[in-house]
């Protein structure tokens, strides 16, 4: 109980900064299908608080999770074959993959507003595999993704052939481009600071343009599983997200909301889709 206390003592919420923190959970033991970023078992320790203004649910841990995407996530996620782990994902039939039927909701709601994908210009933060970006050029977008890690980057311009790839983190990103579509696929809740980064996307949203983002659904997670099962709720992520948690965070960063859905995908994730307008840019 000390080192809760110890660990919550000036804990704030990722997302409002405030510090009205409910605890619903502490895990002291590695769920048996997180990732394994060679934390000692016996220093595992985490805090999952909901926080009451906002809605949002809090992670709370003393890991250095910047230093571990940049030195291993791709590494340990990948497992150094990400070529072949990318062509396994491609082949997945539309039942079985996220990503094409993401980017089939995408289509669709560029479809409703009369807007042709091979018109857009995207930029896809966090592209990890490049699945998504694979499928989404499918439909001829110009497509440009950032990404911490050499390995995907690499891959994303070798292999699938983006446009334009940027190693580092979003923060860093310069560019005179502006895009039609910006993504944040399962991303925001890798960040301690969400609103900072949907607030700097503005600067890259051209008029009329859109932020598309998912967000795991802790409170959908909840109802249909255990904490300590759920991968919503894994060490890597600092916010998992309710549909009020959601709402204050576009009102935040100056979006309004024009659609959102939530959703289990094929891959058994419970997800927050919505897409996103920047206020002042329509």
């Amino acid at each position: 109980m000390n080192d809760d206390n110890a660990l919550l003592k000036n804990s704030k919420c990722y997302l409002c900064n405030c510090g009205e923190l409910e605890v619903i959970g502490v895990i002291t033991k590695k769920p048996e299908k997180e990732t394994d970023f060679d934390i000692d078992p016996e220093d595992y320790h985490r805090i999952i608080c909901l926080c009451r203004h906002c809605g949002v649910y809090n992670n709370f841990h003393n890991y250095d999770f910047d230093k571990l995407y940049v030195d291993s996530y791709n590494t340990a996620t990948y497992n150094n074959n990400i070529l072949s782990r990318y062509n396994q994902l491609m082949n997945f039939p539309p039942a079985s993959s996220d990503n094409k039927n993401r980017v089939e909701r995408i289509a669709r709601f560029f479809e409703k507003k009369g807007i042709e994908l091979k018109r857009l210009r995207v930029l896809d933060v966090g592209s990890g595999l490049c699945v998504f970006l694979g499928e989404l050029q499918k439909y001829g977008v110009e497509g440009h993704c950032i990404d911490p890690g050499a390995i995907s980057i690499n891959h994303a311009l070798n292999n699938v052939g983006v446009k334009g790839a940027y190693q580092g983190d979003f923060f860093s990103y310069q560019s005179g481009l502006k895009f039609g579509l910006i993504t944040f696929n399962k991303v925001l809740e890798h960040v301690d600071c969400p609103v900072s980064f949907l607030e700097k996307a503005r600067i890259f949203l051209g008029r009329g343009g859109i932020v598309y983002i998912e967000l795991p659904d802790g409170l959908s997670a909840l109802h249909n599983g255990k904490l300590t099962e759920r991968e919503e709720f894994y060490i890597e992520h600092y916010t998992i997200f309710s549909p009020d948690a959601l709402s204050y965070l576009s009102q935040a960063c100056g979006y309004s909301i024009v659609e959102s859905e939530s959703i289990k995908e094929p891959s058994e994730k419970y997800t927050i889709y919505a897409f996103l307008a920047c206020l002042g840019k329509q």
